[in-house]
């Protein structure tokens, strides 16, 4: 996985016409943050693209070592990404229907039955459950290419020394946290565990199969940071790009809030204005390092 992530080309957030507003916040001792479109620039491709599609599978096949016989190849890779969309949304449908409202899969339980059904394998057998998850993490890589946001480590070294906890809520995968470890440290490791970050308050809708705004991840993280240091949720700080899933979310958790409106590629606005009353976040911040100017 080293030699995919060394595939990476830095990216530039893109200006939006979001004005910051960053009024101190009083009595913050913990601040927890979305990933994807927060503190990692997300650049979606069209995966419902053929041109996509076949670029994306093909190539996340060689990033990972896997060579399917030629005599097969092609039949194989024409199946694998609508494979993976219908498994996908029979997933949901699933989850759907036992009441769950915003159901979230665990990537990897996808990849295997794709891998099974279609009979993917190398010239020297089937392929082993490493190659697997490589193989997933290549095709996350290559259909939603990241990057560190601008000032990510300053701000999470900054909170650090101002002893604040540090949470994440982030609808994720188990690739998540090695990109958040790779980008943080430059070194690969397969565990969830993110430096600097407590881990019971470090929440991956994966885990929980249900994605945001899902209440349960938010209470779960409240729960965690009340354990560890019997934080409230008024003193808690959520930053995260999408008013639904994040803003509002918080905000009705209990949580302060604060909109990250630095890159147009990833703001979600939902057709919400930020200063619309019902949800309202406390601050608005165009870039990392102003979450400064919000910790009185």
């Amino acid at each position: 996985m080293i030699d995919i992530f060394s595939k990476f080309k830095p990216m530039k957030a893109l200006r939006t016409s979001i004005p910051h507003h960053t009024p101190v916040i009083k009595k913050i001792r913990a601040v927890v943050f979305d990933i994807y479109g927060t503190l990692l620039m997300s650049d979606s491709g069209d995966l419902y693209s053929k041109h996509i599609r076949g670029k994306i599978v093909k190539r996340a096949l060689a990033l990972s070592g896997i060579q399917i016989p030629g005599n097969k190849a092609e039949t194989v890779i024409k199946k694998i990404l609508p494979s993976y969309l219908e498994l996908i949304e029979e997933e949901h449908r699933f989850n759907w229907s036992i009441g769950i409202g915003f159901p979230e899969v665990d990537i990897r339980g996808i990849w295997r039955k794709i891998f099974v059904t279609l009979g993917i394998s190398n010239y020297n057998g089937m392929v082993k459950e490493i190659d697997m998850l490589r193989f997933a993490t290549a095709f996350e890589c290559c259909s939603n290419p990241v990057w560190p946001m601008e000032g990510l480590k300053e701000i999470l070294q900054f909170l650090g020394e101002r002893k604040l906890l540090l949470g994440i809520i982030s609808n994720a995968q188990f690739y998540t946290p090695i990109l958040m470890n790779y980008f943080l440290s430059g070194k690969y490791t397969t565990s969830e565990k993110i430096d600097g970050f407590i881990d019971e308050a470090v929440i991956f809708s994966y885990n929980f199969l249900r994605a945001k705004p899902d209440p349960v991840l938010f209470n779960y993280c409240i729960s965690a940071l009340h354990k560890k240091k019997s934080i409230k949720p008024e003193n808690i700080l959520y930053v995260g790009n999408d008013m639904l899933s994040d803003i509002s979310a918080a905000r009705s958790a209990g949580m302060r809030t604060c909109l990250f409106a630095g890159d147009k590629r990833s703001l979600r606005l939902r057709d919400i204005k930020p200063d619309d009353s019902m949800y309202k976040p406390d601050a608005v911040i165009t870039k990392l390092e102003q979450i400064k100017n919000l910790i009185g």
